[in-house]
């Protein structure tokens, strides 16, 4: 069930209050611990950072490398992140478009109930007992509604997936049609 395995989920991000992604598995009680040891946290949850108080023992750590990629704080009258602007993108590995969540829920998401046409059914992830790491290298275009992920925080999820030491990564976005000379495909290899 993927006990003691961790998941880097490179997406739009993930939203760390789903029952997907709890330190206690809402059905089977499972209780987490955090391989990192109680209280450590990867990237944006460390303490003191943007994302402090939103991990747990199942999602033990984040890291947003979208938002300095797409958005200009610095200057709010031409950030594209701005309420009502061109983007949806906020300086946390929080989801905005849910694409990430449900990626991660497929992956590694928590055994629980949900309701689906008025029947109540049973979900879960593959690995429901994996741990899982959120990069954050997608955003959305509020217009079309389409995702996009620029190759700097693809790039740079891969390079910090790699540093954090995780034993799987999930990459659940089109594109590979050039292998061998695109650089996602050559950072993956």
């Amino acid at each position: 069930l993927g006990e003691g395995v961790v998941v880097g989920i490179i997406d739009t991000g993930i939203n760390q209050r789903s029952p997907s992604f709890a330190e206690i598995d809402p059905l089977s009680g499972f209780t987490f611990s955090n391989p990192l040891g109680q209280g450590n946290y990867l990237g944006q949850c460390r303490a003191g950072g943007v994302d402090a108080g939103r991990c747990n023992d199942k999602l033990i750590g984040g890291h947003d490398f979208v938002f300095n990629a797409v958005c200009t704080p610095n200057t709010p009258a031409t950030d594209p992140c701005r309420p009502g602007g061109t983007f949806r993108e906020e300086a946390s590995f929080g989801d905005n478009d849910g694409h990430g969540s449900h990626a991660a829920g497929s992956a590694i998401g928590n055994t629980r109930f949900v309701s689906f046409r008025g029947n109540s059914l049973e979900i879960s992830g593959i690995a429901p007992r994996a741990h899982v790491v959120a990069y954050d290298a997608c955003y959305t275009v509020i217009a079309t509604g389409q995702g996009l992920c620029p190759n700097v925080a693809t790039l740079a999820s891969i390079n910090q997936a790699v540093i954090d030491g995780v034993d799987v990564i999930n990459y659940s976005i089109g594109g590979g049609a050039q292998p061998w000379s695109e650089a996602i495909s050559q950072a993956f290899l």
